[in-house]
């Protein structure tokens, strides 16, 4: 009995003993989506077309939408990840801007940083995705607030 007590009290004390307590703020799971955007960049352009196309169609949602901040856009996206990327810096949203008052070519958010080819994605008022080089980015009107 003595042995068998002895060996519970082991086995309790090294399990609460042994086990790490996670730290505050680390997270569940690697950021494995990160990691596979870096390595291939197909991905990486495939998710920020989506993540602007969302947003075209968070702004097709309600008609006349402007809205002046991050927050407000928030409500419109309801996407962690997409207001997570704008607030990163990844994507850029000028914001202000009612889509139905400017021309339709004129670019409302695009991919901060161009891929290794130079190009980026980006999103015009006509709700429009697609892919610019450098040159053709540098030359497009962009949206202003009115």
């Amino acid at each position: 009995m003595r042995k068998t007590l002895c060996f519970v009290l082991v086995l309790v004390s090294a399990f609460a003993f042994g086990c790490k307590q996670r730290r505050a703020g680390t997270p569940d799971k690697p950021n494995i989506e990160g990691g596979l955007r870096k390595m291939f960049p197909v991905l990486d352009r495939t998710i920020n077309m989506q993540y602007l196309r969302n947003i075209g169609l968070s702004y097709q949602a309600i008609p006349g939408a402007a809205p002046k901040t991050i927050e407000e856009l928030e409500k419109l996206l309801d996407n962690r990840k997409i207001t997570q990327a704008i607030k990163d810096g990844s994507i850029t949203v000028i914001l202000g801007v009612n889509p139905e008052r400017q021309p339709g070519e004129a670019i409302l958010a695009y991919q901060t940083e161009p891929d290794d080819q130079g190009e980026r994605v980006v999103l015009t008022c006509s709700s429009e995705v697609m892919v610019m080089s450098a040159k053709t980015f540098e030359a497009a009107t962009k949206a202003r607030a009115r």
